[in-house]
């Protein structure tokens, strides 16, 4: 592993930690934008070695959902915000079901594994 991966994994921790320790209510715009930046990246580095359908995987499908959460959540935010007082058991239903789902096949699958 090179020096510079090295320094860019413990940055990666440490920025991650310090947002949701002080401030979690804007961890998830966090990691939309950085979902959004490192996901196209990692799809060029793939795509000339033909390891791209990796990316097909349940795990790198529950990573798009939760980007395009984050989207539809911050356009709603700025466009519609009286939808989140207008219905919130419906925005917290769809958070249950987003954990559910990501924590459930997933975690199935790595003690299946």
């Amino acid at each position: 592993m090179s020096q510079w991966t090295f320094f860019n994994g413990v940055m990666n921790l440490a920025v991650t930690s310090f947002l949701i320790g002080y401030a979690p209510e804007v961890f998830w715009l966090y990691m939309t934008v950085k979902i959004m930046v490192l996901v196209p990246t990692v799809f060029m580095a793939k795509y000339p070695r033909k390891t791209h359908w990796y990316m097909v995987d349940m795990c790198w499908v529950m990573l798009y959902f939760s980007a395009g959460m984050g989207m539809t959540m911050f356009i709603l935010n700025f466009f519609a915000p009286h939808l989140f007082l207008e219905y919130p058991d419906f925005f917290i239903q769809c958070s249950y079901a987003y954990f559910g789902f990501s924590c459930g096949p997933i975690g199935l699958y790595v003690i299946l594994n």
